[in-house]
C-alpha cells in the first residue's frame, strides 16, 4: 500500500495551485502561469500512476516478439496477457480505497483498461484534503 500511495502523492504537483502544494511567487511553465488558489468548487483533473508488476519481463517479451531472429517474433501480447503480466491489483484497490476514504466519489474515478492510471475529476477542495 505504502508504493500505492508514493504514486498517489507524485501527482500533488498538478494540484498545486489548490493550496496542497506552496508555490511561491508567479510560476510559469510553457503557456501557462499560475495565478492563485482555485475556487474550492472547481473541477480539477488528475491522474494517478498505479505500481505495475513484472515489468522486466514485459521488456524481455518486447525485445523476443521485436526481434526478426527470435521464434517469438511478431507473437504479440493480446490486451488480456498485458493486463494480466503488468496489472497490480492490490495498488489499484489501496488507492481506491484512500481515494474514497478521502471524499472522492466513486463517479469522479476511471480507471484505465489495464488499472495502469486512475484518473480523478473531482472539487479542489477534495484534493486538497486528500493531498493535505
Amino acid at each position: 500500500m505504502k508504493s500505492a500511495i508514493i504514486a498517489a502523492v507524485m501527482v500533488a504537483a498538478v494540484i498545486g495551485s489548490v493550496g496542497a502544494v506552496q508555490l511561491r511567487g508567479n510560476v510559469c511553465r510553457g503557456d501557462w502561469c499560475a495565478k492563485g488558489a482555485v475556487s474550492a468548487t472547481s473541477s480539477v483533473n488528475i491522474f494517478i500512476g498505479v505500481a505495475q508488476q513484472n515489468l522486466d519481463l514485459l521488456n524481455r517479451i518486447h525485445a523476443q516478439v521485436s526481434d526478426i531472429e527470435h521464434p517469438m517474433y511478431g507473437q504479440h501480447l493480446s490486451h488480456a496477457e498485458l493486463t494480466a503480466l503488468v496489472a497490480k491489483p492490490e495498488s489499484t484497490d489501496a488507492i481506491l480505497t484512500w481515494l474514497n476514504a478521502g471524499g472522492v466519489k466513486p463517479d469522479m474515478i476511471k480507471v484505465g483498461s489495464t488499472g495502469e492510471f486512475i484518473e480523478v475529476d473531482a472539487p479542489a477542495a477534495v484534493l486538497n484534503k486528500l493531498f493535505n
